[in-house]
C-alpha cells in the first residue's frame, strides 16, 4: 500500500498502468477468500483475517482512485469490510508521516486488531548490500541501451502474438506485464525468472517481460510515457514485422 501510494503520487503517468495491476491482484485477492475449496478446507480465522487483509487493501484502493474499480463491493459481500476499514484507519494514521521502520509498528497493530499477536515474530536481520549488477540489472538505461539488438528479437516475436489479439487482450497482457514487474525487473540476466499469464506457461527473462508491456502500451496507448527507452528497437522490429507481413511471411 506504501509503494502503491508512492507510485500514484510520483508517477502520475503510470496511472492506467496501475490502475489495470491492481485490478488483477484484487481478482486474485477475492478469488483466494472465497473461492469454494479454499472457504471449505481453511480454517474460519485464517480465512477470516485473510478477508480483512484484503479488505483493508480494497479500501485503500477506492481512497487512491475514487472507487474506480469498485474494490471494496466483494469484501462488502463478504461482510469483511467492517473490520478492513478499521485495518485501512489504523494504516492511514500510522503512515502518514512514515519513518524508516515504522512500517514494523503497523504489522503489530494488524496483528493485535486481528488476534494473531503471537503468530510470528521479527528476526534481527543484519542484511547485504545490492551487488553493483543487481542495481544496474534493474535502473541502468545505458545497460538497457545495450540490450537493443536482442530487444529487436523479442519484438519481433510479440508483435506477431499481439497481431492475433483484439484490443482488450492486448490491454490485459500489458496490464499482466506490469503486474511480473512490480517488484522490478532485472533486465541485465538472461534469467527467465518471470511470467505472463496470457502468453502461457513459459517463463521469461526480465528484458522479455519489459518488451511485452512496452509492446503492448504501444498498440493501445502510445502516449503513455513509461519511462522506457526501448522506442528504438521497438520500431525497427515493427518495420521488420511490417515488411514480412506485406511478403506474406
Amino acid at each position: 500500500m506504501i509503494i502503491e501510494r508512492r507510485i500514484a503520487t510520483r508517477h502520475p503517468a503510470l496511472r492506467y498502468a496501475q490502475v489495470q495491476s491492481l485490478g488483477l491482484m484484487l481478482e486474485e485477492a477475492v478469488r483466494g477468500c472465497s473461492a469454494p475449496d479454499i472457504v471449505r478446507i481453511v480454517p474460519r480465522r485464517i480465512l477470516h483475517a485473510s478477508r480483512f487483509l484484503n479488505a483493508c487493501y480494497a479500501a485503500f484502493v477506492d481512497h487512491q482512485f475514487a472507487g474506480a474499480l469498485t474494490a471494496s463491493h466483494p469484501f462488502i459481500e463478504m461482510g469483511a469490510m467492517e473490520r478492513g476499514l478499521n485495518l485501512f484507519q489504523i494504516w492511514e494514521c500510522e503512515t502518514a508521516l512514515p519513518t524508516p521502520g515504522s512500517e514494523y509498528a503497523v504489522v503489530d497493530m494488524f496483528a493485535a486488531e486481528l488476534r494473531l499477536t503471537g503468530w510470528f515474530r521479527w528476526i534481527d536481520d543484519p542484511g547485504e548490500a545490492a551487488s553493483p549488477e543487481m542495481e544496474e540489472g534493474s535502473s541502468n538505461p545505458e545497460l538497457l541501451a545495450l540490450q537493443s539488438p536482442v530487444a529487436v528479437c523479442y519484438f519481433l516475436e510479440i508483435l506477431k502474438r499481439l497481431d492475433g489479439m483484439d484490443t482488450e487482450k492486448i490491454k490485459r497482457v500489458g496490464a499482466e506485464a506490469a503486474l511480473a514487474g512490480k517488484d522490478g525487473l532485472d533486465y541485465a540476466s538472461p534469467e527467465k525468472n518471470y511470467r505472463v499469464p496470457s502468453f502461457g506457461e513459459e517463463m521469461l527473462s526480465g528484458l522479455e517481460v519489459m518488451c511485452i508491456m512496452f509492446a503492448a502500451f504501444q498498440r493501445f496507448a502510445p502516449q503513455q510515457d513509461l519511462a522506457i527507452d526501448l522506442h528504438d528497437p521497438y520500431q525497427k522490429a515493427l518495420a521488420l514485422h511490417e515488411g514480412r507481413k506485406r511478403e506474406g511471411q
